[in-house]
């Protein structure tokens, strides 16, 4: 009976232990934040990296990846940077949600702590039946390393297009250490959390060229149009104390108005009080620039609402 009981244990313990290396779970699972609105933001205060994912990647396993696409992916990195990540470095894997169950349009990301590799995007690398763009920023800290995965046979359609389009995006916007945003749970807007440390590189030109090349995060509000609809800001309390003396702003722009680099004349301008806020729309707020700022110009974030 014992050696029953013996081999048992046994069994049960192979099995378990199997199952447990089919999976990776990150590290960074305690600290990795989502949210999942109009589209999926991103943020990682532990190493200080935050995404406006400009799609809707769903976040349920958002913490685990298979051991056979982590192998495949390290893999395609190791080809490009020479450099072999380990199950330490796995930040985050997810889904695009709204290609679900049709299409496998996934996307990973990666963290190499105290490692400075090449700032790169990297193009069509194809792996078995899929095509994939990999993009890396690195600082002083280390490098971040984000991969897009697509069907090969799904790339040469106007969806490939698409997933360019919104790789680029991402990409090359990934939010990492200094320009690192805080993400506010439950909220659209993702705020800048060096605050106006990087407000000397806001002026009309930098803004001009940003909103031409569409480099700002894109919030899509239903009937935003519907004069009346209530639209509700969350800001860090902090921000109030960091701009001392000086009033804090919501000001509204018409999409022409900043690609042509005028920031004289408002949509509507509204002085902010304290960290909830709330506005009524009015009918001209689509397709427009949501500009946080003081009374002394210092921009703190900027967000493109379209319909």
């Amino acid at each position: 009976m014992y050696r029953y009981n013996f081999i048992y244990i046994i069994a049960v313990s192979l099995f378990t232990s199997c199952g447990s290396t089919n999976f990776i779970t990150s590290r960074y699972k305690k600290s990795n934040t989502f949210t999942m609105d109009i589209y999926n933001q991103y943020s990682n205060k532990k190493i200080g990296v935050s995404v406006d994912m400009q799609a809707i990647y769903a976040d349920s396993n958002a913490h685990q990846i298979s051991r056979n696409r982590f192998i495949r992916e390290t893999a395609l990195i190791n080809q490009q940077f020479n450099i072999n990540l380990k199950a330490n470095n796995f930040v985050f894997h997810i889904q695009n949600e709204f290609m679900r169950p049709y299409l496998d349009i996934t996307t990973s990301m990666y963290f190499i702590p105290n490692i400075q590799l090449n700032d790169t995007a990297s193009y069509n690398l194809k792996q078995d039946k899929y095509s994939n763009n990999i993009y890396c920023c690195s600082n002083s800290t280390g490098s971040i390393i984000q991969l897009f995965r697509i069907p090969e046979k799904s790339k040469l359609t106007k969806l490939g297009e698409q997933f360019n389009e919104e790789c680029d995006f991402i990409g090359k916007n990934i939010h990492f250490q200094r320009s690192y945003k805080r993400l506010l749970n439950d909220k659209v807007f993702l705020i800048n959390e060096s605050l106006s440390k990087d407000s000397k590189e806001w002026n009309i030109s930098t803004i001009q060229e940003m909103a031409i090349k569409k480099s700002f995060p894109k919030v899509y509000i239903a009937d935003i149009n519907d004069e009346g609809k209530m639209i509700n800001i969350k800001l860090p309390k902090y921000l109030f104390k960091k701009i001392g003396n000086q009033a804090l702003y919501i000001s509204i722009y018409k999409e022409i108005d900043i690609k042509q680099g005028d920031l004289s004349t408002p949509i509507k301008k509204h002085e902010v009080y304290s960290p909830d806020f709330e506005f009524r729309s009015i009918p001209s707020i689509g397709n427009s620039y949501i500009l946080i700022h003081d009374s002394n110009q210092r921009i703190f974030d900027i967000i493109y609402v379209f319909m």
